[in-house]
C-alpha cells in the first residue's frame, strides 16, 4: 500500500480498458488497472483533495485497497 500527494501526479500510460471513473467520499476519483515491475497487478486511485487541490494517489491490490476505499474520508 503506498499513499502520496502532489500538486499534479503523472498519469500512467494505459488503454481506456484499464481506466474507470469511481468516487471517493463524493469526489470524483480516476482507478487505473496497472501493474508492477514484476507483472503483478496494481490498481492506482488518483483524487484531488477539495480542501487543498493536491492530488492524492493511493497505490494497492486487493482487498486492502478495498477496505481503504470504502473507508475512505477527507478531514474537512
Amino acid at each position: 500500500m503506498v499513499v502520496t500527494c502532489a500538486s499534479e501526479l503523472p498519469e500512467p500510460s494505459l488503454s481506456p480498458d484499464k481506466i474507470e471513473s469511481i468516487s471517493l467520499d463524493n469526489e470524483k476519483a480516476i482507478l487505473y488497472h496497472d501493474q508492477n515491475p514484476d507483472g503483478s497487478p496494481r490498481d492506482e486511485i488518483v483524487v484531488k483533495n477539495p480542501i487543498n487541490g493536491l492530488e492524492i494517489i493511493i497505490a494497492g491490490y486487493g482487498e486492502t485497497l478495498q477496505q481503504v476505499i470504502s473507508s475512505f474520508r477527507f478531514i474537512r
